[in-house]
C-alpha cells in the first residue's frame, strides 16, 4: 500500500495544488501506482474536485465521492432547495449532483448515470428514494468510516500536557527473516503519527483473522488483549514486580530547586499537595524534593507530605 506523511505548509506535491487543491493533489499522488488500471475509488469532500474527476477519468481511473459547493469549476446550485429535490449536471463524462435529504448533499461521479433507486433503511426499515451515486457511495465508502470509529473505541491517545514522550523502543522480534522491528520517534509532532499507524496496523490484523477465520467470534477488545499478552509472552514478562515504597519520613528528605529542562531554565511544577486540596487552582512552585521526585512548596507542603 502506498502512502504519503503530510509534512505541512512546505510540502512539496508532484500537482498543482492550484488546479486541484492539497487534498486532490494528494490524491492523484498517492493513486500513482493505480492509474491507467480501469479502479473505481471512493473519496470524501475534502479531496473532491470536478477537475480531479475530470483528470483520473483521462487516466483511466473512475471515482464516486461527496463534494464542497465551493470547489472550482462547480455548477451553480439552486440557494433553496425542497427536501427530495434533486439537480444534475453532467459534462465530459463528469456528473454532478445536488440532493435535499436533511441537508443538501453533493455527489461527484464518472462511473454512474443520474437515477434515483429505492434505499430501505437498515435502522428505521423506512424506504426512500434517493440518487444512485449516493447509495453507491454509502454502499463501498463506508469501510473507512467504520474503521475509524472502531479504532476510536480503543484509541491510545490522551489529551496531555506532557509531550516529552518521543522514543519507541523494539516490541517485535520475529522468528522469521525478518529484521526486529525498530520504531524511533525523533519528534513529538510524529507521537499522534505513531500511534495512529500503529492503531491502523492492529485494526487491520483484527480485520484480515475475521477475514480467514469467519467462524471466529472474538471482539476487537479481545484481539487486542491477546495482542498484548503475545507481546508479553514473547519477552518473557511474566509479572510485574512493583518498586519498594519510598519511605518518606526517614529524614534524608530536604528541598532544592527543580532542574532545569530543554526549554527552561528556571522550570516551576505544580505543588502535589496544594493540587490534591484544590484541583482547580494551579500553584506552580520552583522547588521539590530530589527523593521522591515530586514539587512541593517549601511550606508547609514539604512538612505535610513528609510527615504525614
Amino acid at each position: 500500500m502506498f502512502s504519503i506523511v503530510y509534512s505541512g505548509k512546505g510540502h512539496i506535491f508532484e500537482n498543482s495544488t492550484k488546479d486541484f487543491g492539497q487534498g486532490g493533489a494528494m490524491v492523484l499522488e498517492l493513486l500513482t501506482p493505480y492509474l491507467e488500471k480501469f479502479h473505481h475509488v471512493f473519496i470524501d469532500n475534502w479531496f473532491v474536485s470536478p477537475n480531479l474527476a475530470f483528470t483520473l477519468l483521462q487516466k483511466n481511473t473512475f471515482m464516486t465521492g461527496t463534494c464542497r459547493k465551493g470547489r472550482k469549476n462547480m455548477p451553480p446550485c439552486k440557494p433553496k432547495m425542497q427536501v427530495a429535490e434533486v439537480a444534475a449536471y453532467h459534462d465530459k463524462g463528469v456528473l454532478v449532483e445536488y440532493w435535499r435529504d436533511k441537508r443538501v448533499v453533493t455527489m461527484v461521479s464518472t462511473n454512474v448515470n443520474h437515477e434515483m433507486v429505492n434505499v430501505t433503511s437498515k435502522n428505521t426499515n423506512v424506504t426512500k428514494m434517493k440518487p444512485k451515486t449516493v447509495d453507491f457511495y454509502n454502499k463501498y465508502a463506508g469501510g473507512v468510516d467504520s474503521a475509524d470509529q472502531q479504532m476510536e473505541t480503543y484509541s491510545v491517545l490522551r489529551r496531555t500536557v506532557k509531550w516529552y514522550v518521543s522514543f519507541y523502543r523494539p516490541v517485535f522480534a520475529s522468528q522469521s527473516s525478518f529484521k526486529c522491528n525498530y520504531f524511533v520517534c525523533l519528534h513529538y509532532r510524529y507521537k499522534k503519527l505513531f500511534s495512529h499507524l500503529l492503531e491502523m496496523c492492529i485494526f487491520n490484523a483484527f480485520r484480515m483473522k475475521k477475514s480467514m477465520e469467519p467462524s471466529c467470534k472474538q471482539t476487537l477488545l479481545q484481539f487486542r488483549l491477546s495482542l498484548v499478552a503475545g507481546i508479553l509472552e514473547l519477552t518473557n514478562v511474566s509479572s510485574i514486580v512493583p518498586r519498594n515504597p519510598l519511605i518518606r519520613n526517614d529524614g534524608n528528605h530536604f528541598p532544592a530547586k527543580t532542574p532545569p529542562t530543554a526549554k527552561l531554565q528556571h522550570a516551576r511544577r505544580q505543588c502535589v499537595v496544594c493540587y490534591a486540596k484544590t484541583p482547580k487552582v494551579v500553584k506552580y512552585v520552583s522547588f521539590w524534593c530530589e527523593l521522591c521526585k515530586i514539587a512541593l512548596c517549601p511550606a508547609p507542603c514539604f512538612m505535610l507530605h513528609h510527615t504525614k
